[in-house]
């Protein structure tokens, strides 16, 4: 099942959706799809790659998995997402709120909770929202 942060009514992907979806540059072989007016499908600009590094491509699918995995927990995948984004807001400005007046932490303590809050995940969740 393919979900959407824009669009989680879109239908699950298709061999030649994956097929298609390759840009030109990272496609193996010789072969190469062209639509009906003979423009070469999912081409990107010179010099540029829209394929994800491949120490991403572990993470991504970690994620992807846990937001298809939503009837686990008997959520929506629309559900599954809206919990994302409000784990993930809470998160993202932690060092600003850690500071504030109604926490108090001193600058020089931030580092020791830096773990609990920061983690290369997030910059997943931030792609999984947009």
């Amino acid at each position: 099942m393919y979900v959407s942060a824009k669009n989680p009514s879109l239908p699950a992907l298709t061999a030649f959706d994956y097929l298609s979806a390759v840009d030109d540059f990272s496609r193996v072989g010789a072969l190469r799809l062209r639509d009906g007016a003979g423009e070469f499908l999912h081409t990107v600009e010179k010099g540029k790659s829209a394929t994800p590094p491949l120490v991403e491509l572990q993470r991504m699918y970690d994620a992807c998995r846990a937001v298809e995995r939503a009837d686990y927990f008997n959520l929506r995948p629309e559900e599954a997402l809206k919990a994302l984004a409000a784990v993930y807001a809470a998160v993202r400005d932690w060092r600003t709120v850690a500071l504030s007046a109604d926490v108090g932490l001193l600058e020089t303590e931030l580092d020791d909770f830096a773990p609990a809050f920061e983690h290369p995940d997030m910059s997943l969740a931030q792609d999984l929202l947009a």
